[in-house]
């Protein structure tokens, strides 16, 4: 699903593709049994890994923790056969309010 949106013409198309491979990612993710806790290394500590196949090539990811307090981690997915690139990052904010805290 990822690879074929760099075929389509149309941005808007393609934004409404990315938004619907990102929520069938929420989704799948909340179903499946997977590790929960955050990626915390010490700072400057990456995570490399990779698939391959016949048909897409080679996928990577890199993730490094950018900061500890707040934890913020970042990454980037790339697969240059389908001239793909998945760049971001994830962090948490806490606000402390009169009789509340949010998380």
């Amino acid at each position: 699903l990822l690879y074929n949106i760099n075929t389509l013409e149309d941005p808007l198309l393609r934004f409404t593709e990315i938004i619907r491979w990102y929520l069938g990612q929420v989704v799948s993710g909340e179903q499946a049994i997977i590790e929960k806790n955050p990626f915390n290394p010490v700072l400057g500590e990456t995570h490399l890994c990779w698939t391959e196949d016949d048909q897409n090539g080679v996928s990577e990811f890199i993730g490094e923790q950018v900061s500890h307090h707040p934890p913020v981690s970042a990454f980037l997915i790339r697969n240059t056969t389908q001239n793909c690139v998945i760049c971001g990052n994830v962090g948490i904010t806490t606000q402390f309010q009169q009789n509340a805290v949010k998380i």
